[in-house]
């Protein structure tokens, strides 16, 4: 996705299961259709196309981020995740299992 479009390639039949192996199609090239074949030549090929005018941007910086809720676990033992560097600041979150 772009902060332009949001896209997705869907290859199938809705009214039965089809399996896409021994395509073999020298004009599209490929034996087997997975999602790393041919839908994503489909998604790269139409992608380029409609962002072919458009201004390059960046996405927009996300919004803050909200307070979790506490975690509960079965262990005795308590758990910490230390955050270091943390887009949200200094603070550190705790997996409290005492509670």
């Amino acid at each position: 996705y772009t902060p332009h479009l949001s896209t997705a390639v869907w290859m199938g039949n809705p009214d039965e299961q089809v399996e896409m192996r021994g395509v073999n199609r020298p004009e599209i090239g490929v034996g087997s259709v997975t999602g790393g074949s041919l839908p994503a030549r489909i998604w790269g090929a139409f992608n380029l196309e409609y962002h072919e005018d458009l201004p390059v941007v960046g996405f927009d910086a996300p919004g803050p981020t909200r307070s979790g809720r506490r975690l509960r676990t079965d262990s005795e033992e308590k758990k910490y995740i230390e955050l270091i560097n943390s887009p949200c600041g200094d603070r550190g979150s705790e997996l409290d299992t005492d509670e």
